[in-house]
């Protein structure tokens, strides 16, 4: 069944009581190492707001294989279509959690966190991690919940493996892609494996 924020950081054996939250775009004023969760929900115990399909913003996808005219998909020129189509195969629909990232460094949150906020669909700087938030039309209405840990990048790799056990029997059911259920933006799936997502040249 669906899993909660608060949830999943409980069974990875941290304490969500000293977990906070800021909604997106907002400074993270926090130097610590540890986990971030990225997510349609401000309630860390909430298993809501969910959406049947994803919502993916049009516009975004075509500013996107603008941006990035060398895009291919399944090494063929991407088009508007088939990036929409790609991107909503990996969407989970009764999932709140969207990417589970980690700060391992002494930079803090507030720089990682930072990073993605300021990269641009079709650049690749600063970071491509959670790249496929941005092509959301719910962007602004998403949530970061963080929490400082040791060994984040462990505890990373934990919260995927526990959130990939919990997906619902409907949800793999009706998946292209049963080996990655993982939240929609990570394309990392544990250290060293990564999503086969067939998008290449995704930005400039």
């Amino acid at each position: 069944m669906p899993i909660s924020v608060k949830q999943i950081i409980e069974a990875s054996g941290l304490n969500n009581k000293f977990s906070r939250t800021v909604k997106w775009g907002k400074q993270i004023e926090s130097s610590s190492r540890g986990i971030f969760i990225i997510s349609t929900s401000e309630d860390p115990n909430a298993l809501s707001p969910v959406y049947e399909s994803a919502p993916i913003d049009l516009n975004l996808i075509d500013f996107w294989i603008k941006k990035a005219p060398k895009m291919q998909i399944d090494k063929q020129p991407a088009t508007a279509e088939a990036l929409y189509k790609r991107l909503e195969s990996f969407w989970l629909p009764d999932e709140t959690i969207l990417y589970i990232g980690q700060n391992t460094t002494n930079i803090g949150f507030r720089v990682i966190v930072n990073r993605i906020y300021n990269t641009e669909l079709g650049s690749k700087m600063p970071t491509t991690s959670a790249y496929w938030l941005k092509s959301l039309s719910i962007l602004h209405q998403l949530h970061v919940h963080y929490i400082s840990c040791s060994h984040p990048e462990d505890k990373r790799d934990e919260m995927l493996k526990i959130f990939n056990a919990q997906i619902s029997k409907k949800t793999k059911k009706n998946s292209k892609h049963i080996d990655f259920l993982n939240p929609f933006a990570n394309k990392i799936v544990g250290r060293g494996s990564t999503k086969e997502i067939g998008i290449l040249n995704y930005y400039d």
